[in-house]
């Protein structure tokens, strides 16, 4: 099938929704029962400007720079989760020389992850990382007893990021698939926005206490709703989707947001560690930031691809 979703009216409705956030707060900000919350988040606010335009502009411009861009990602990625699986097993994790190393093999092993994933069309790249998930998960499964703690490790970041990243670089590199990602990249963060607004205005209950204590059940229902909004609305906007598999489609990212979310929480309760090496401000490391989105992505253009949600 003919995936109908470009990147630049994507682009366009990214700058729609940060504008809408954006008057959102603002009122907020202006009404007194919530202006303290709502002016806390403004520095969020504007960290998240800045993500989606490091996430948005090496899909718009393609080429050299999305694939550099993909490179990077991928092998900060690995690098923080080699830091943090480093630690889970006892390792000297914050020796200089360790770091020296990690970072090395990290950038190796990210750029041939995203190289390789850039190669493939995205049906290809979904069988091989299909037949490489198997017999993961078969022996990880049977064997984990008898693996040790590194093995154990290492075999789970294959499995993700490692296999995700794979695909999330077979579909951008796929000029008919960036728009997806694209608006996958939008709905992930609008879900996350809200959910996080939801959850500083109303937020009670706490929804995975252990694995992200931060999260709650008011705040995820919040985005969820919001989520749903923007998908139905946008979707029929952009490409006159149907509101009821742009409905769907929510569904299928909230529930994979938070999974990719959780995934890359566990490896850091795991090691025994709040965030991955940080590198912005109230963000965390890049793993903490593009965690939902690697898990997401692919998901979503699989639906775009043979489910012709779009």
């Amino acid at each position: 099938m003919t995936v109908s979703v470009g990147v630049w009216p994507i682009a366009a409705a990214v700058g729609l929704a940060l504008s809408i956030g954006v008057l959102l707060l603002a009122v907020l900000s202006l009404i007194p029962k919530t202006a303290g919350v709502s002016r806390s988040l403004w520095p969020t606010l504007l960290t998240e400007i800045v993500i989606l335009a490091v996430g948005a502009v090496p899909l718009l411009v393609g080429g050299p720079v999305l694939l550099l861009f993909l490179v990077a990602l991928s092998a900060r990625v690995f690098y923080e989760v080699a830091i943090v699986g480093a630690r889970r097993c006892g390792y000297a994790a914050e020796n200089a020389g360790f770091k020296s190393r990690a970072a090395g093999a990290s950038l190796l092993i990210g750029a041939g992850t995203a190289a390789s994933g850039y190669l493939l069309s995205y049906p290809q790249a979904v069988s091989l990382c299909t037949l490489m998930a198997i017999p993961l998960a078969i022996g990880h499964a049977i064997g984990r007893r008898q693996m040790s703690g590194l093995a154990v490790t290492a075999a789970e970041s294959l499995f993700f990021p490692g296999l995700f990243l794979m695909l999330f670089a077979a579909a951008a590199s796929d000029p008919s698939l960036r728009g997806v990602l694209l608006l996958a990249f939008l709905l992930v963060e609008t879900y996350d926005s809200y959910a996080l607004l939801g959850g500083k205005l109303a937020g009670k209950r706490k929804a995975f206490p252990n694995l992200s204590p931060n999260k709650t059940v008011e705040g995820l229902a919040f985005g969820a709703l919001a989520l749903a909004a923007t998908a139905i609305i946008g979707g029929y906007m952009l490409v006159d989707a149907d509101p009821f598999a742009m409905l769907g489609l929510s569904v299928l990212i909230a529930f994979f947001s938070v999974a990719g979310d959780l995934a890359a929480s566990r490896l850091k309760r795991l090691a025994g560690v709040k965030d991955y090496p940080p590198v912005m401000p109230r963000q965390g490391g890049v793993f903490d930031i593009a965690d939902a989105w690697i898990m997401t992505g692919p998901v979503v253009v699989g639906a775009a691809v043979w489910l012709a949600v779009l």
